[in-house]
């Protein structure tokens, strides 16, 4: 392991260094190469930082990636069951008017037989107060103070 004996330039002899017999070199011609070499170390730094910042955004973009990775997974689940809610949902829209379908026009029926049913009722009803007015001197309006019949007035719409 050797290094540079150098030389002085006052004296121009050697130097008594590590260098032994080796070559030597003087002050003046090792101030280039010095700044030479510490303008390499600056940028070999300088890459050295910029490669470790930019393996760490590999990194982070990665994790982000699989982030991403996991959202989809989770959006394509969730879409598959919407399609299949979808699907579901068509059939029962297709098969409504056949199962429903006669239930519907019987419902409709029932409504209109209801409807007469209620007005025949109506009709007695008012017949009854006819007959409550006629044969019991009912008055719907007010009670008198002698009459025992009871009863509140009722008149169907």
């Amino acid at each position: 392991m050797g290094g540079l004996a150098l030389m002085s330039s006052n004296t121009g002899s050697l130097s008594p260094g590590r260098g032994g017999g080796k070559a030597v070199i003087s002050t003046e011609k090792s101030s280039p190469f010095l700044k030479n070499a510490t303008g390499i170390m600056a940028a070999i730094h300088n890459l050295k930082q910029r490669l470790d910042f930019l393996e760490q955004e590999i990194k982070d973009d990665l994790k982000g990636k699989l982030d991403y990775e996991d959202q989809i997974g989770h959006l394509k689940k969730r879409k598959a069951e919407l399609e299949t809610r979808i699907k579901k949902n068509q059939q029962l829209m297709e098969n409504f008017s056949h199962d429903i379908g006669p239930f519907e026009s019987s419902y409709k029926g029932l409504v209109r037989e209801i409807d007469s049913l209620y007005g025949e009722a109506k009709e007695k009803h008012a017949s009854a107060l006819k007959l409550l007015q006629r044969d019991f001197g009912y008055h719907e309006a007010f009670k008198r103070w002698d009459d025992d019949f009871s009863a509140v007035p009722f008149k169907p719409k």
